[in-house]
């Protein structure tokens, strides 16, 4: 009687060979053999469908998908479209790839650029540290945690302000205008104070210069003020801070506004004294009046 299903159909979607129902029995070694061949090669003669599961060695999955999630691999494919949870490059131009990866928070990290040329605006590339450029370097926000040089600055001579640096380290400009200010008063400095700044003479130590800068060994001399003492005297808007709150040096572009109370003051006086000396000769003209 013929067994349900029909024994060896499994073995035949799985591309094996059967033994014939007429094989010579001096032959069946051989054909158990070649079922132990069958089994040593593995997935190779498996049925189609048959998934073996990670615990045995397998991937479980019936797609590429499912076996890098059932294996908890990551997605290896880079392109433009990427995918959930994997790795995504793309250009927002200027030279830079935009990167997109796990863990990392939306909007994308941007990745340096290394040897990709071809910026029509950018004839060499900042790629590591110690790297130079020449060109224009057009992107939304860059941030140098070393030294900033340029060697060829142009000349500007109209339209130009003045450029200051905040305690974070940005770089910007300072608004003077009602729009940006309130609590507008009138002020009235020390001017005692203020007759009292010393203007010294000094060299900068050596340590503060390059160690290849031929002024580390012969700085020269320098007319200026100095921080701790405009701090002594109470004149802090004059002085701005380190982090720990010591005086680090002076704000001279606001040494214009230390004058200007000075010869306002000094105006206010001449004024007066001149109006007084007025008074003063009109009365000696009087009394030369009334001796004639």
């Amino acid at each position: 009687m013929p067994l349900t299903p029909t024994p060896g159909s499994d073995a035949v979607l799985a591309g094996m060979t059967l033994v014939p129902g007429a094989g010579l029995a001096a032959d069946l070694e051989e054909y158990i053999n070649r079922v132990a061949d069958y089994l040593a090669n593995g997935h190779t003669y498996w049925k189609p469908g048959i998934l073996l599961p990670v615990t045995r060695g397998g991937h479980g999955g019936s797609t590429a998908a499912q076996a890098r999630t059932n294996l908890a691999a990551p997605w290896d494919a880079v392109g433009a479209s990427g995918a959930p949870g994997g790795l995504k490059f793309t250009s927002p131009g200027f030279d830079r790839i935009s990167l997109e990866a796990p863990g990392i928070a939306f909007p994308h990290t941007l990745a340096y650029l290394t040897d990709i040329p071809g910026a029509p605006d950018l004839s060499s590339r900042v790629a590591k540290s110690g790297d130079t450029m020449s060109g224009n370097l057009d992107v939304p926000n860059l941030g140098v945690s070393g030294s900033i040089f340029n060697s060829g600055m142009s000349s500007v001579v109209s339209g130009y302000v003045a450029v200051y640096r905040d305690a974070s380290g940005r770089i910007g400009l300072s608004p003077s205008t009602r729009r940006a200010k309130k609590e507008i008063k009138a002020w009235a400095p020390n001017l005692q104070a203020l007759l009292a700044i010393q203007v010294v003479t000094f060299r900068y130590r050596a340590e503060l210069f390059d160690k290849t800068d031929p002024l580390r060994r012969d700085a020269p001399i320098e007319v200026g003020l100095i921080a701790e003492d405009l701090d002594a005297l109470g004149l802090t808007w004059l002085v701005y801070y380190d982090a720990e709150g010591l005086p680090a040096g002076v704000h001279y572009e606001k040494l214009a506004l230390a004058l200007l109370p000075i010869v306002q003051d000094h105006e206010a006086r001449l004024t007066e004294a001149e109006v007084g000396l007025d008074g003063v000769l009109a009365r000696l003209d009087t009394l030369e009046g009334a001796r004639a």
